[in-house]
């Protein structure tokens, strides 16, 4: 098991959100950007309301979307790479 996966990741507090329609609408102010998250983003993003490990939600995804490991790990850290570049999440 690689290290990332055993990071943990979660929501900035100051990032306003909303889901309307089972989509995230995420509001990034140091940007005035605001993103609209796909379902299964906006399903990871509900996950990280506390610190997680991103194991933990790779498991939980696979549990959830019946999906193999290496399809939740890829769309796991495709959604950390992302979140992270926009200032939108924490990893450590």
């Amino acid at each position: 098991m690689s290290t990332a996966i055993n990071k943990t990741i979660k929501r900035l507090k100051n990032i306003p959100w909303q889901v309307i329609d089972n989509q995230a609408l995420v509001l990034t102010p140091q940007q005035s950007m605001a993103h609209e998250l796909n379902e299964t983003a906006t399903w990871i993003w509900q996950q990280i309301d506390s610190e997680v490990t991103v194991s933990s939600i790779i498991e939980k995804m696979c549990q959830t979307f019946d999906i193999d490991h290496a399809t939740a790990e890829k769309d796991i850290f495709q959604f950390i790479n992302e979140m992270k570049a926009q200032g939108m999440i924490e990893c450590h």
